[in-house]
């Protein structure tokens, strides 16, 4: 992503791009590429949202706990699990975009590499961390835990 919307700048700057050919599709491209981006980053603030949710119930059954009340019974598997799978979505598109960023770098370019690679190590991370803490909730909703 970063490619495209850095040769098109390029082009831009030198005052060679015009609304035909190459340049045209790659900005549409590009276009098309942050849409998608939109919408995969409002799926992992839902599922923030959601765990805010899970979150505040807890407290919630804290509250009513230290109150003396007997707070009534409360699932947070599917909050959690639903909260858990549209953050591990949204961030695998980023990391399909970070693969596709890798893949397009300038090889001539070790800045452009060098960034590549330091984002998809980032996205893997991240994306290894959600799938951990997915299979968690999972494995202590299973054991009847959650």
């Amino acid at each position: 992503m970063r490619t495209i919307l850095a040769s098109a700048a390029y082009s831009v700057g030198k005052g060679g791009l015009g609304m035909e050919g190459q340049d045209q599709a790659q900005l549409e491209q590009a276009l098309g590429e942050l849409d998608q981006s939109g919408q995969f980053l409002v799926a992992i603030l839902a599922g923030l949202l959601l765990s805010l949710r899970a979150l505040l119930a807890q407290r919630e059954q804290l509250c009513l706990t230290l109150a003396g009340e007997q707070p009534p019974p409360l699932c947070l598997y599917p909050l959690r699990h639903t909260a858990g799978s549209l953050t591990l979505g949204g961030l695998g598109f980023f990391l399909c975009q970070a693969l596709r960023t890798r893949a397009r770098a300038d090889p001539a370019d070790p800045v452009a590499v060098s960034s590549a690679c330091s984002g998809l190590t980032a996205a893997v991370l991240v994306f290894l961390a959600a799938a951990i803490r997915l299979a968690d909730t999972n494995f202590l909703h299973r054991a009847g835990r959650l």
